[in-house]
């Protein structure tokens, strides 16, 4: 679960849809095609959702009430670490409300609606204190295999590790720069050598096109 939270933090969505009369909420996660065998692993270790190919993509949803339940309860027992963390709680405040209702009236369409235009793409407000970051060695593992890169610097012949976040996520990144720092058994000449170095570092990169800063 840990590994999962991980993997989501980088790879997974929450959605909710709006349907003719109401809503439909659906947990993603969507890879290349190669990475298939992924998502059939996740999906045997849950024991429920369903994986589709589509061309050169594939998808795992989530989507029957009962598994978005046991979705809730694995994020809010294995909390993710980025603002995904923030989608997360709208979605599952939109879905409390939505499927604890008596009716659907006006009011209700309105909260969930509000709640459904401020998450993913369309959020504006990255309240940080609202996320309790907590790194492992599982949870980095899940990051680092759906959203990281092993690469050589041919120039110096450099290997590099690299994780690339929109500028958003940068208290995540600290944290993570944090944690392999103190958890790594570096003695105290390493550290120091960390600490005055670019080893273990952080930058950032424009805009381009109509991408994000990274």
């Amino acid at each position: 679960y840990k590994w999962l939270s991980g993997f989501t933090d980088a790879e997974g969505n929450f959605f909710i849809a709006t349907l003719p009369k109401g809503f439909s909420f659906r947990f993603q996660i969507g890879l290349h095609i190669d990475d298939l065998p992924v998502l059939n692993y996740i999906k045997n270790n849950l024991g429920f959702g369903q994986v589709y190919p589509y061309k050169t993509k594939c998808y795992f949803f989530v989507t029957k009430k009962e598994d978005i339940l046991k979705i809730i309860f694995i994020f809010d027992n294995y909390t993710l670490n980025s603002s995904k963390r923030l989608d997360y709680l709208d979605f599952k405040k939109a879905f409390v409300l939505y499927n604890d209702r008596t009716k659907l009236s006006k009011e209700l369409i309105n909260q969930v609606l509000e709640l459904k235009n401020s998450m993913n793409n369309q959020r504006t407000n990255f309240d940080w204190s609202n996320i309790n970051i907590n790194i492992s060695k599982s949870w980095l593992l899940g990051l680092t295999e759906a959203d990281s890169s092993f690469c050589l610097n041919r120039k110096i012949l450099e290997p590099i590790y690299s994780i690339q976040l929109t500028e958003s996520q940068l208290p995540l990144l600290i944290e993570i720069k944090k944690y392999l720092e103190n958890n790594l058994e570096f003695d105290q000449y390493s550290i120091q050598k960390l600490n005055s170095s670019s080893i273990i570092s952080i930058g950032k990169s424009k805009a381009v096109k109509n991408s994000k800063p990274l």
